[in-house]
């Protein structure tokens, strides 16, 4: 490619070309893993050029379309096409969910990036979970105050935790605790791995 990105996905987005990028998708979602249109990040310690500027390594597709802020009908297709982008941290060591609330997005979008990463936190350990934001905290309030959206709460991350724990020990709020205590109540006599009480974990983050 004369543009001198990694591939054919990657210059779709940075040229803005939004509907023939999820064509892409679509047209070669069989081989889309194979030929790096999902799961690619650029090399390491090299930037690609396209009209004359410089774009950093260390992305893939997803948090590439994020901070251009693509529709969210891409972003879903994406997302759709590998999940498991989800747990990826871009060049600034950002999740999508920060990606995406830093770019106004809203709507369905967001509470499949929130459904999927507490999803993800299930297969991680404590550290997996980010650290307190209050967009992300305000966007997590709305979603678990949802009906069908709870069933996350009762669920243990590899280290044995549950969600309440992680939230308690990244220094989440008592609004959020709140709402993840109503959703599920046995979570406050729950122990993790190492025996400890969410009450253990709200010690340690102070």
């Amino acid at each position: 490619m004369s543009q001198h990105l990694p591939n054919d996905l990657w210059y779709r987005i940075y040229s803005k070309q939004w509907s023939s990028a999820e064509e892409s998708l679509r047209r070669d979602a069989g081989q889309a893993s194979s030929i790096g249109f999902v799961n690619g990040v650029t090399k390491a310690n090299q930037r690609y050029l396209y009209n004359g500027r410089n774009y950093n390594d260390g992305e893939c597709p997803l948090s590439t379309a994020l901070r251009m802020k693509a529709p969210e009908s891409l972003i879903l297709a994406l997302l759709k096409a590998n999940a498991s982008a989800m747990s990826a941290e871009d060049k600034d060591g950002l999740l999508l969910i920060h990606l995406a609330i830093n770019g106004g997005y809203l709507g369905e979008l967001i509470c499949s990036l929130i459904k999927q990463l507490g999803e993800l936190s299930l297969l991680h350990d404590d550290d997996f979970f980010p650290h307190f934001s209050a967009d992300l905290e305000a966007k997590l309030i709305s979603f678990f105050s949802t009906k069908g959206n709870k069933q996350i709460l009762s669920k243990k991350n590899r280290s044995g935790s549950l969600l309440l724990h992680v939230v308690i020990f990244r220094g989440y709020s008592v609004e959020l605790t709140r709402v993840i205590v109503l959703g599920y109540k046995s979570a406050l006599g729950e122990a993790n791995s190492k025996g400890f009480l969410p009450l253990h974990s709200a010690l340690c983050s102070k």
